[in-house]
């Protein structure tokens, strides 16, 4: 098993469980090794750091070895659980993580200016931003539970509609926009040369921050991440149906959490530019193949429904006080 450190995580998780460890990826000698270890320790610090805040002990995370795209987290034999499988890893990696080509191709000149100055590079952080959002998606489900078992994963075999599933979902997000917006606003001020550090850039980091977001859910509804015709959530606009809010109706409430968080930290972007910056940078990223146009058009078109279903899921979250929404004062966050 890879780092000693991994292995002695995830000896603990089989002792704790019954997950089978031939279900366990051991990503020894592969070519993404130093990805795969990176945010195995990103993960097992956060795992470490907020579980006692939350009351959500023991607490385990690990690669699942199948090459299916799918992140989850669950509370079985009274462990915590999140996963992500290594379809995920890889498929976005190849995605996102494009070795700078992407951002050093782009006609977007004032990242591309960045970038030129950074030894770090702009796609990785792409990445960084959508395992980010899904680590702490999932994480969100754990705080949620009530002491019950319970498995949730974002790609499952069931498709039965549930409100109660629908608001957890809604609000699982919340956690997700929130710490990319605080990782970007972090990586600006521990990454970038006091030379690099002006109004500008951190207004650019922080669009590219809810971009990635963006754009993963585009993958994921595209099927363009599981090789696979479009998910329920890229087909048509719903709102009372499958085990997820549709993408569009996600996102609009993602955006709007990005946004508020961003400027409680002094950020000075708004709606229209945040906007404006991602269809830019989309349209760039999917090689105006139609994916990105396609996906704004009809969003425009569902506006209304979105905003009605968003309220209607509001409501409901303010008065489940399981959701992450009432206990993030106990992330204890500067």
């Amino acid at each position: 098993m890879n780092s000693s450190k991994y292995g002695r995580h995830i000896k603990k998780l089989l002792e704790s469980t019954k997950i089978d460890q031939s279900d366990v990826l051991d990503y020894s000698h592969q070519p993404l090794e130093n990805v795969y270890e990176q945010l195995f320790l990103f993960c097992e610090e956060n795992i470490d750091r907020f579980s006692i805040n939350f009351n959500i002990q023991p607490a385990y995370f690990f690669y699942k070895n199948t090459t299916k795209v799918n992140a989850g987290a669950s509370f079985r034999d009274n462990s915590y659980v999140i996963f992500m499988t290594q379809g995920l890893i890889v498929r976005l990696n190849k995605k996102l993580g494009r070795n700078r080509q992407f951002i050093q191709n782009s006609k977007f000149s004032e990242l591309k200016k960045l970038q030129n100055e950074l030894t770090d590079d702009l796609g990785h952080l792409m990445f960084q931003c959508s395992m980010i959002f899904i680590f702490y998606h999932e994480f969100a489900h754990l705080v949620q539970q009530k002491k019950e078992p319970f498995y949730l994963n974002e790609n499952p075999k069931e498709t039965d509609f549930n409100f109660e599933r629908h608001v957890c979902e809604y609000d699982a997000d919340r956690a997700g926009a929130l710490f990319v917006s605080m990782y970007i606003q972090q990586y600006y001020t521990e990454q970038l040369k006091e030379n690099l550090k002006t109004k500008d850039n951190f207004n650019n980091l922080m669009y590219l921050g809810i971009t990635s977001i963006i754009i993963t859910f585009i993958l994921f509804s595209n099927g363009e991440l599981n090789n696979e015709k479009a998910t329920l959530n890229g087909l048509e606009f719903y709102t009372k149906e499958t085990t997820h809010p549709h993408t569009f109706v996600r996102l609009n409430y993602i955006l709007k959490q990005y946004i508020h968080t961003a400027k409680s930290n002094y950020a000075t972007i708004g709606t229209q530019d945040t906007l404006s910056k991602v269809s830019q940078i989309s349209h760039e990223f999917f090689n105006d193949t139609g994916a990105f146009k396609n996906f704004a058009t009809n969003f425009n078109q569902n506006i209304d429904e979105i905003n009605k279903y968003d309220m209607e899921l509001n409501l409901a979250s303010q008065k489940m006080k399981n959701l992450i929404r009432h206990k993030i004062d106990l992330f204890k966050l500067e």
